[in-house]
């Protein structure tokens, strides 16, 4: 009622009365107040929330991911697997070299040889040439072919250490001109084959000391080739066929005994080698094994109910990532996952191959999914395969581990690669593996979902509360109300497709529960029902399909508020609310069909509150004037 309006119409009244009345009336001794009973009806407010308003916060691993343009809420959350392939060293593969190099035999061929074997100088250089076979050490031997072989690599870098020392042999260290290493046809070197090992022009080194030299960007080839000239793929050598040579210059007229056990004593080994990609067959780490537990009540955060309700979730994903460098037909061996839920029971994964049903699952990725160790760049290749797990019965049928929302993950896998249809695979420096497991739970549901919610509302201050406060904008009447009883009405609308259904207790400063002024054996409710209903948005069907009913539900709740219960007001410091959502209301839609209701981010509830009162209160009409 508008009290304004109200208000004029009495002041009408009131005019034609006073002009019907005698003239000796003293119109400024009237009494302009009159007490009166009425009934008041006061719009409070209202409140308007949807899904995205609450889970827009970014509570836990809440999201809203877009399903068939709808913003669906959804739990998320990634888990990591590192691993490490198989951590190549080139080096660890050759030994350190020494030769014991004649130099008798060699250099009668030179015609400055006397027949007692003494050279005489001319000082013309003299170069000797020595066959020097470079072993590949745990590798490539026909013992080790089944297991590992190296094919071919890019070396960015290498390094080489060389010691030169004589035995039997005269010739000093300033003689001695140019040592080089003619590195053999399965090494290839853009800048050429040549390695200088010592050059006089350039270095200051001495008989017994280490020289150091340094390679940089060649290959090597250590496959063989057919009798096209082809290589061939797993037959391979284990020798790279270096060349040394020695020149020299003795000084003319000088004379030096060549003894027939005269030589040089070489020494070869090698600092590192790194390459930027090798090709072959190599044995898996003991690394690319994996079992484990993953805790995921951990990811609730705060929100401890989800553990302790029933979410039948019906469209779960887990999307598992390998992300690599390693080029070649990865497969992976699982052997089991499963869901544990709050009662420790275990619910696997099943996988439906033909006839039969596995815990296991076998994933072969083919080709297009992985690296081709033949053709992907190098160093800026990463592969990113993936292992879907969904409701399908031939992924995993996981929707059975998800009934409820576990509180633990389990699995065990082995990774690998196939060599039968990769026959070599190509490693970078960088062999790790990384494994994202993605876990998806969409707020799609089967039927029988219920969450049961528990919270406090602490530190409430209801003192300044009146009905007086509550009046305070009716202006014509005057404060304190004399007599009231108060009604509070509440008109939801739900489009949530879910009942909401909660109940509270008032609690005092010292805890205790608040009973009912009138029935102390009874709690203080509220409401008139002390479990609030706010019934879901109904299905109907459309076209032969299930969709939410556009008027949504609709619930009108009072709680009437009596004088006794307005004076408990300022009492009330906690208030313990109990709520549960459940579908109870679809259960009939259920039944004629309906499946995987789901939950948006443009759901929300509407909540219209108002006031009605019976008031036995005092009107003063000149409040409206001033």
């Amino acid at each position: 009622m508008n009290f304004k309006y109200l208000y004029a119409v009495i002041a009408i009244g009131l005019g034609a009365m006073l002009a019907s009345c005698h003239s000796d009336i003293d119109l400024d001794n009237i009494d302009t107040s009159a007490e009166v009973e009425m009934g008041l009806a006061l719009p409070v407010g209202t409140l308007h929330a949807t899904i995205s308003d609450f889970f827009g916060q970014g509570i836990g691993n809440f999201y809203v991911d877009s399903l068939d343009n709808k913003g669906v809420i959804t739990w998320k959350d990634t888990f990591h697997v590192a691993r490490n392939f198989h951590q190549v060293d080139l080096s660890q593969y050759i030994s350190e070299k020494e030769l014991n190099l004649n130099v008798y035999d060699k250099i009668e061929v030179y015609q400055q040889v006397g027949a007692n074997k003494r050279v005489t100088g001319t000082g013309q250089p003299i170069t000797l040439q020595f066959d020097m076979p470079l072993k590949w050490t745990g590798i490539n031997h026909p013992e080790s072919l089944g297991e590992e072989r190296l094919d071919s690599a890019f070396i960015d870098l290498a390094s080489f250490n060389s010691i030169i020392n004589t035995h039997n042999l005269p010739l000093q260290w300033d003689w001695i001109d140019r040592v080089t290493l003619d590195l053999g046809e399965q090494i290839d070197r853009k800048d050429g084959n040549t390695m200088v090992v010592y050059d006089k022009s350039k270095d200051n080194y001495d008989y017994g000391q280490t020289i150091p030299t340094e390679v940089d960007k060649f290959t090597i080839n250590l496959m063989k080739k057919n009798t096209a000239g082809q290589y061939v793929v797993g037959q391979v050598v284990d020798t790279c066929n270096f060349v040394i040579n020695f020149t020299f210059t003795i000084p003319a007229g000088l004379q030096v005994d060549v003894p027939s056990d005269a030589g040089f004593d070489y020494k070869l080994g090698v600092q590192f080698i790194n390459y930027s990609a090798i090709w072959g067959k190599f044995i898996r780490s003991k690394d690319m094994y994996d079992e484990a537990v993953v805790d995921l009540s951990k990811s609730w955060g705060d929100l401890e109910w989800i553990s302790k309700s029933n979410v039948p979730f019906a469209d779960p994903k887990i999307d598992m990532y390998i992300v690599t460098q390693v080029a070649g037909a990865m497969k992976v061996d699982g052997d089991y996952l499963y869901a544990e839920d709050i009662n420790n029971i275990k619910h696997y994964a099943s996988f439906v191959r033909g006839t039969q049903t596995f815990r296991n699952f076998p994933k072969q990725f083919e080709q297009g999914e992985y690296l081709d160790p033949n053709t992907s760049i190098i160093g800026d290749s990463t592969t990113n395969m993936m292992i879907p797990f969904d409701k399908d019965p031939a992924r995993g049928h996981i929707d059975s581990l998800f009934m409820n929302m576990p509180q633990r993950l389990g699995y065990k896998f082995n990774l690998d690669f196939n060599y039968q249809m990769t026959p070599q695979i190509r490693i970078t420096p960088n062999t790790s593996i990384r494994i994202d497991a993605v876990c998806s739970l969409p707020f799609i549901f089967n039927k029988n979902l219920h969450i049961d919610y528990t919270d406090t509302i602490r530190n409430i201050n209801l003192s300044a509360y009146s009905i007086d406060s509550l009046l305070s904008e009716v202006e014509v009447i005057e404060k304190p109300v004399k007599t009231t009883d108060v009604t509070v009405v509440l008109h939801a609308e739900n489009e949530i497709p879910v009942d909401i259904k909660a109940y509270m207790r008032c609690l005092d400063e010292s805890g205790k529960i608040i009973n009912d002024p009138e029935d102390a054996s009874k709690p203080l409710i509220l409401f008139e029902q002390d479990t609030i209903v706010l019934k879901a948005q109904p299905y109907i069907k459309n076209g032969g399909q299930w969709v939410p009913d556009a008027k949504g539900g609709e619930t009108i709740i009072t709680a009437s508020m009596t004088k006794a219960k307005m004076d408990l007001m300022p009492s009330i410091k906690n208030i313990v609310y109990y709520a549960r959502i459940d579908d109870q209301s679809l259960q009939e839609a259920y039944a004629k069909g309906l499946e995987n209701i789901r939950i948006t981010d443009d759901q929300g509830l509407t909540l219209k509150i108002g006031l009605t009162a019976h008031l036995d209160a005092l009107l003063n009409f000149d409040q409206n004037n001033k």
